[in-house]
């Protein structure tokens, strides 16, 4: 659609009206009753909020981007909520107040699964993306609407960009005044559109994205920089004309200018120009007005060779030029994926400052780094960085752990630095899919430097509350969904393949079954055995399988996604014998009717549960409302600590870990706490290492909830072992343990090995947090600890401390561990393959 004047309801108005002609006049006429020295000038046309029609209208900018050919080009999204949004019809415009004027944009519609993704509405939203152009041929028109005293003296016009969404004969209208922060959206560059203006898409609170055309000031296109010097091309637009450069706000003067010269170079001392703070260049002219920020137009550093002064060139919300002097300075230029077979992350740029070659680029996540070294090239670089890894425990070409990844770059002598996204580079970035292992996004983020963000590999279609409605109704609905003669096996939520179902799952690989093997994990960064096939929790095929194999396997909740059909036996593991109160054992969980109802509605779902032991029976059936078959037979992922098996394990493991033959390994495993979201930090792990020597390793394993909240510890003598999938494991490794409300509790005595409780929290635990089913002080098969100093003491003297617990320690295991006899996965697979 062409630019044109419109009013405030979308209709054409005049050119300009007496009315605002008046208004502009008084005010020009005011400002020079003041006194105001130098050139007249008009007061700016600023944008202000727009009265929506609807407040019920979602509008959110996804990218923001300039083209080749100089026009903005905005994407998005924009409905009203239950309505029929392949009926609507979207109009972007940006207008200005005092002044009723539209900069109109041309609109696409498009389909855009992405906004199903994003969205928590259960409504098809793929139709309601846009794309919207705006053109400086219409900004041209719109400009020379202005009335005449506006257009020769006004510096700066300010347009809120509007969304206006028609439903049939019904219109409503928004600002668009949300945004995706992290990619082009949230970093949007200004630039010169021709010899007379310049423009900063802005984002204000009060307005949303404000696109401010300045028509008189000095815009940097480039920066050069050489050891000893910078070099700023400079153009100017509008009626300026500079005669100076200094810096804001203390001034000093940098370079004389020509006024009558539109484009020239400046050449300016690094030592003249700045100290470590960043500083914002100005410009003046012959009237000398209060200096002007001089503007920024796509800046880039451009090296020169190698040099040894580093200068971060970057631009203010408002688009002003900053420089800032560093000691490390990484520009990524160019970015590409490559390869979906062998996903790399291909990177082009320079760096300046003082590095000592070769460097490493870092991809840095909570508990993953990709990693690729490169050579220096005359201060330049092509890196490629591989995207599948091998993890610590001998599992190789995994995806990424799913998260955020900080490109950092660090020297042979330890030094590093994040690196920058270029104007340019911003440009390009986008969501890239490898959905057959994950779907990764390069994004620019709004704290500065690259970063990459990696998801499961669902595809956009699988995604989103949408996608779930679909699939629900696909497979909730009454009748057959087909019968696959298989077995679906999923632990901790997929968090990791292992525990009682992995162990049934190894003990039926020993059978000739003919049955087919699914995991589910939350990504594919979660390894499985060979035998089995990965699906992704929350998939196409995710849902497909669970509803249609012939048996379950699991050890935590199905939640409303199952629906338990005929076909079908479901058998609930767990994940160990309860100190701390469950499901409606827990304080006022009775209270609440529909908790009590899911709790009902999951355990109903259940054909077997397996209890470790005779005191788990009752308190089950109780917490969870359930009346089906309990088969009492042990834990299967405790069979490796009575099995010949355990000590081939204890080698293999402490052998991957760096344990020396004379070293003890010291396993520490506490509990969550329902207040915080990381690994108890009551314990001073660095403390504790330090306190007991050489002769100590500890393995700190925090519970499976707190895995991909934190980074990995990285403590001298101590070793995170939270990512490492199977518990028992480390059971046979360790020489003692230290615990605190956990289940190990229960598993570790198993072992006979010496178990310590550390336990500062016992009273607010017991009586404030969560609840315990009897008083641990009575019955536990250890010492209660409450400071570090008694803890060490414990560790250094466990033999003794164990022998003089033995008479408690033997009590619990007649209580907890009667069936755990190495065979509890026998029982169990029994029990499900039962006809």
């Amino acid at each position: 659609m062409p630019a044109m004047a419109r009013g405030s309801e979308g209709i054409a108005a005049p050119t300009a009206t007496v009315a605002a002609r008046k208004a502009l006049g008084k005010a020009r006429r005011r400002l020079e009753r003041m006194g105001q020295r130098g050139r007249r000038s008009m007061p700016s046309l600023v944008a202000r909020p727009v009265d929506p029609t609807s407040p019920d209208v979602v509008a959110a900018l996804r990218r923001c981007v300039w083209t080749d050919s100089g026009d903005l080009r905005l994407e998005g999204w924009s409905y009203l909520p239950g309505r029929d949004h392949k009926q609507s019809a979207v109009r972007v415009y940006a207008t200005t107040s005092g002044m009723d004027f539209a900069w109109e944009s041309t609109v696409v519609q498009r389909e855009d699964f992405e906004v199903n993704a994003f969205s928590s509405t259960a409504e098809d939203l793929s139709t309601t993306a846009w794309t919207a152009t705006f053109t400086s041929t219409g900004l041209a028109s719109v400009l020379k609407a202005l009335p005449r005293e506006a257009r020769r003296h006004g510096q700066t016009v300010e347009f809120g960009v509007v969304i206006e969404l028609e439903y049939g004969s019904e219109r409503h209208r928004t600002p668009l005044t949300k945004r995706y922060r992290w990619g082009s959206a949230g970093r949007i560059p200004g630039r010169a559109l021709d010899a007379d203006s310049w423009v900063a898409p802005t984002w204000r609170k009060d307005v949303g994205l404000v696109l401010c055309v300045r028509r008189a000031g000095v815009v940097t296109a480039a920066v050069e920089l050489t050891d000893q010097d910078i070099a700023l091309y400079l153009r100017s637009i509008g009626d300026a004309r500079p005669t100076g450069l200094s810096r804001m706000p203390d001034g000093g003067s940098l370079a004389v200018l020509d006024p009558g010269k539109r484009l020239q170079t400046v050449r300016i001392s690094l030592n003249e120009l700045m100290g470590a703070e960043p500083c914002q260049l100005a410009w003046a002219d012959a009237h000398g007005d209060t200096p002007h920020p001089v503007l920024a137009d796509h800046p880039a550093v451009k090296v020169q060779g190698p040099t040894t002064t580093a200068v971060q060139v970057s631009a203010d919300r408002h688009g002003g030029l900053q420089l800032a002097r560093v000691d490390r300075l990484v520009q990524v230029d160019e970015i590409h994926l490559v390869s979906p077979s062998d996903p790399r992350l291909v990177l082009s740029g320079s760096l300046a400052g003082q590095w000592s070659g070769p460097v490493t680029f870092e991809l840095r996540g909570p508990r993953d780094t990709l990693s690729a070294t490169a050579d220096l090239d005359g201060g330049t670089f092509t890196v490629s960085i591989p995207l599948l890894r091998d993890d610590m425990w001998g599992n190789a070409r995994l995806a990424p752990i799913p998260g955020e990844y900080r490109l950092w770059v660090v020297d042979s002598r330890g030094n590093q630095q994040h690196g920058l996204v270029s104007t340019s580079a911003i440009a390009t970035l986008y969501r890239w899919e490898f959905p057959d292992q994950f779907n990764v996004r390069i994004e620019n983020h709004p704290d500065g430097g690259l970063w990459l963000v990696i998801n499961d590999p669902r595809r956009l279609k699988e995604i989103g509350a949408y996608a779930a409605k679909q699939l629900r109704a696909t497979y909730h609905r009454p009748g057959d969904v087909g019968v696959e003669e298989a077995i679906y096996f999923e632990s901790f939520i997929g968090k990791f393949c292992a525990c009682n179902p992995k162990a049934i799952f190894d003990e039926i690989c020993r059978r000739e079954t003919g049955l087919r093997f699914y995991w589910g994990v939350k990504d594919l960064s979660v390894p499985i055995p060979a035998q089995a096939t990965a699906v992704t929790i929350r998939s196409a095929e995710w849902w497909r399988v669970r509803h249609q194999a012939r048996y379950l396997v699991t050890n935590d909740w199905l939640h409303d996604t199952f629906q338990h059909r005929p076909h079908q036996r479901v058998m609930q593991t767990w994940h160990g014998t309860a100190l701390k109160l469950l499901g409606l054992d827990r304080w006022k969980a009775r209270d609440s009717s529909s908790f009590v109802r899911s709790v009902q509605k999951e355990s109903g779902r259940w054909d077997v549960l397996l209890a470790e032991n005779a005191y788990s029976v009752d308190l089950m059936r109780r917490a969870y409302d359930y009346s089906g078959h309990v088969l009492e037979s042990g834990y299967p992922r405790n069979d490796i600590l009575t099995a010949d098996a355990g000590a081939a394990m204890r080698e293999q493991l402490r052998s991957l870990l760096g344990i020396g033959p004379n070293q003890q390994a010291l396993l520490y495993a506490p509990t969550w706490r329902d207040d915080r979201s990381s690994i108890p930090n009551d314990l001073d792990l660095a403390a504790l290492a330090e306190r007991l020597g050489d002769a100590f390793v500890i393995l700190a394993r925090g519970h499976a909830n707190t895995l991909r909240r934190n980074a990995e510890l990285s403590l001298a003598r101590v070793i995170d072992v939270t990512s490492y999938p199977e518990a028992s494991d480390l059971f046979c490794a360790a020489d003692l343990c230290i615990t605190d409300y956990s289940s190990v509790m229960f598993d570790f005595t198993v072992t006979d090995k010496p178990l310590l409780f550390f336990t500062p929290d016992y009273e607010r635990y017991m009586n404030e947090q969560r609840g315990v089913y009897f008083e641990l002080k009575e019955r536990a098969p250890g010492p209660m600890l409450t400071s570090m100093e008694d803890l060490a003491d414990a560790v250094a003297d466990s033999a003794t401390i164990r022998q003089q617990w033995a008479e408690r320690y033997e009590a619990w295991r007649q209580e907890f561990n009667a069936w755990d006899d190495g065979k509890a996965s026998v029982r169990a697979a029994d029990a499900l393959l039962a006809p």
